[in-house]
Parts: structure tokens; sequence; C-alpha cells
């Protein structure tokens, strides 16, 4: 099992991107943005960025 773990780690790519959750801000606002998300996508194209999720 050592071994497998060991090539396993090998084949580990180092991220682009750290994100550090401090004080668990993004937890604590879970809820708003859902809804941030729920009121914005149907108003894509109105604002112009459809073309962000829609090639």
């Amino acid at each position: 099992m050592i071994r497998d773990l060991d090539h396993a780690a090998r084949e580990l790519v180092a991220p682009s991107v750290v994100l550090f959750d401090w004080h668990a801000t993004l937890v604590d606002t879970l809820d708003a943005m859902y809804e941030a998300v729920d009121e914005t996508l149907p108003r894509l194209r109105e604002l112009g960025l459809y073309h962000l999720i829609m090639p």
C-alpha cells in the first residue's frame, strides 16, 4: 500500500491556485453566494455576459 501511495504522490501536479478561507468567510456567505448566482444566471444575456458560459 505504501508503494501505491508513493506512486500516486509522484504523479501529483502542483496546484496553480491555492484558496484560503480566512475565518470561514466563504462558508459563512454560502447562502448569499447561491442567491447571487440564482439571481445573476437568468440575467447573463441582458448583462452582456452570456458568452462567458456559452461559446
